[in-house]
């Protein structure tokens, strides 16, 4: 039990330190896109918070945010497709 309690602690020690990062980020540099990663010249992910030479992956540009989109109903042209709605 005491390592799971051990271990707990330094989760959240962590995730409250990124969560620092992030926030820090997102004051300081106002024009950085929400939601995107970073890569260095051989397209190695990393943290811009650490290695400010790091470049937006453009590919993940939106990518990591959902899109809302007017409610649709489905077409379904297959019983495959979707549920029976009846």
């Amino acid at each position: 039990m005491e390592i799971q309690v051990a271990m707990k602690k330094e989760w959240i020690e962590i995730c409250d330190a990124a969560e620092a990062e992030m926030i820090h980020l997102a004051d300081t540099e106002l024009d950085m896109p929400i939601g995107v990663a970073f890569v260095d010249d051989q397209s190695e992910p990393g943290w811009i918070g650490r290695d400010p030479s790091l470049q937006i992956h453009r590919p993940s540009l939106r990518g990591c945010w959902p899109t809302v989109r007017a409610e649709e109903q489905p077409t379904c042209t297959s019983p495959f497709q979707c549920p029976d709605s009846s």
